[in-house]
């Protein structure tokens, strides 16, 4: 859809592989993490083609994979929604500037972050319209009473089924433009035929609207529709009071910004539930009592922030300026975050796999060291690279670790093992331990890559060093010291990976005996 809405503009488009990992089932979360992989790596791609000065951001998991690539680079987040995703939340902590629709937004987020109410945006297409135009393109008297029904770009099927059962009652005393998407455009003449003849003019159906949006909502008296963050713009824009529908099967977004106009007087919401039997009755009441709707109308008028678009390009413009210097203490932070959240995902993966399968990778990550252990301390050619080639160095390490991890994350399931009375868990049991196993898992693989790069100087311009004489910087530095390699791989005295891998190989024999 984006792709098609950016071609009409004759914008250039590059999609980015991604998915969501948050309310996925636990089938679909491999595949969505690789192909958040697959974005991070063609992020990476368009970022050295382009050279961005600053990064906009908005809408949801799609962001991920770039943002994390462009950690160090100057950002803006824009927030549609009043509340926002977990997408955007994880952005968020990246960002140098959070733009958002509503005051009610900054709640959300960290009292320390920059943030700036800006309104939502409204295309430069739909306000060129206003009511006389709209009605003339729809060929609608002014005295006309006229309701809007649309569902989002794709239409809304239980909108659209509760307004084709009311619709014969509802064309007696209004006008009806109903865009119902693609998905339910074959429909509308089964609809249509069932309408009495000399009522058929009422009815104005439409699968979708572009640039005529603009003349749907100028003509409209009352709307009927989800609550997208696009109702947060353009029904404040139109002063178009509305009967609102959150979607049911996506978070609360919706409904959050269902109840912020509710709750300014300027919507009634009916849940997705209840709609069949309310939407005649509702509809029927607000349309005919013009005191109410002139309320309604005041009110979402007084929402509207006519200079929502100037203002987001103005904190871009300005985003874009800040100096590499200024944002080092960001990077840091950065750097920690970005940890943690590949701990959390590495977690998530442990949990679809289970504790039989994740125990394998924790034991290939002692071996990884073991192996490091014994090449540094009895090859005098690998003790030469810890002197005078640290970078080197780092990939040998780097290369022994992801080798190993890789063969343990290709082991198989140990079936024979986790089937048996001894080792048998329920279904629950096994993802929470799972759970547990992939975040030590997480922390002990990026904890020792993290090690190997600091212990190497952070030899890649792209990555640098924690300041001391920042607060993120001396939490960094924290984190580091507790890192696995700096106890399994001590510099002096017995290094304890000895005894580590010594337990996992008995673990191992008593477990295959």
């Amino acid at each position: 859809m984006e792709k098609d809405l950016v071609s009409r503009q004759q914008i250039p488009f590059r999609g980015i592989p991604a998915a969501g990992v948050h309310g996925v089932g636990v089938r679909a979360l491999p595949g969505n993490l690789l192909r958040l992989a697959r974005g991070m790596l063609a992020s990476r791609r368009i970022l050295r083609e382009f050279q961005p000065d600053v990064l906009f951001f908005t809408g949801g998991y799609v962001a991920v994979p770039m943002a994390l690539m462009a950690i160090p680079r100057n950002s803006l987040l824009y927030v549609p929604d009043i509340e926002p995703g977990l997408a955007l939340k994880t952005l968020a902590r990246f960002a140098d500037c959070i733009a958002v629709t509503a005051e009610e937004s900054r709640k959300f987020f960290s009292p320390g972050k920059r943030i700036v109410v800006t309104g939502y945006p409204v295309r430069p297409e739909l306000m060129k319209w206003d009511r006389q135009a709209g009605r003339a393109w729809l060929g609608i008297n002014e005295q006309e009473r006229v309701l809007l029904v649309f569902g989002g770009s794709k239409g809304a099927r239980s909108i659209n089924q509760a307004v084709w059962s009311a619709l014969p009652k509802l064309i007696e005393s209004m006008h009806v433009i109903h865009v119902t998407g693609q998905n339910d455009w074959q429909v509308r003449e089964d609809q249509r035929a069932k309408l009495p003849a000399n009522l058929l003019p009422r009815y104005h159906v439409y699968p979708y609207l572009h640039e005529e949006m603009g003349a749907a909502l100028a003509a409209a008296d009352l709307a009927v529709c989800r609550a997208g963050a696009s109702t947060l713009g353009e029904l404040p824009w139109f002063g178009l009071p509305a009967v609102l529908v959150p979607y049911p099967y996506a978070w609360r977004y919706q409904k959050v910004n269902a109840e912020y106009l509710a709750s300014h007087g300027a919507a009634v919401v009916i849940e997705n539930q209840n709609l069949a039997g309310q939407l005649l009755p509702v509809v029927t009441e607000l349309i005919t009592n013009e005191s109410r709707l002139a309320a309604m109308r005041s009110a979402m008028r007084d929402l509207a922030q006519p200079r929502a678009a100037e203002k987001n390009c103005g904190l871009a413009a300005g985003t874009g300026t800040i100096s590499r210097s200024e944002r080092q203490d960001d990077d840091m932070v950065s750097l920690n975050v970005v940890f943690w959240l590949l701990v959390i995902l590495f977690a998530l993966v442990g949990g679809v796999r289970g504790w039989a399968r994740e125990i394998l990778v924790t034991f290939a990550v002692v071996l990884a060291m073991f192996i490091v252990t014994v090449l540094e301390r009895f090859v005098p050619f690998i003790r030469i690279l810890r002197e005078n080639a640290p970078e080197t160095l780092f990939w040998m390490r780097a290369i022994v670790l992801l080798s190993l991890v890789f063969f343990g994350y290709q082991t198989p399931n140990l079936p024979r093992i986790a089937q048996t009375g001894k080792f048998a868990r329920e279904r629950l049991q096994d993802i929470l331990l799972g759970f547990f196993l992939g975040a030590v898992n997480g922390f002990m693989v990026w904890g020792t890559l993290w090690w190997f790069l600091h212990n190497a100087n952070y030899p890649f311009p792209i990555i640098t060093a924690p300041d001391p004489n920042t607060v993120m910087g001396q939490e960094a530095l924290r984190l580091i010291n507790l890192l696995p390699p700096e106890w399994l791989m001590a510099e002096t005295g017995t290094p304890i990976i000895y005894f580590a891998v010594a337990i996992a190989f008995v673990f191992v024999m008593v477990v295959f005996i």
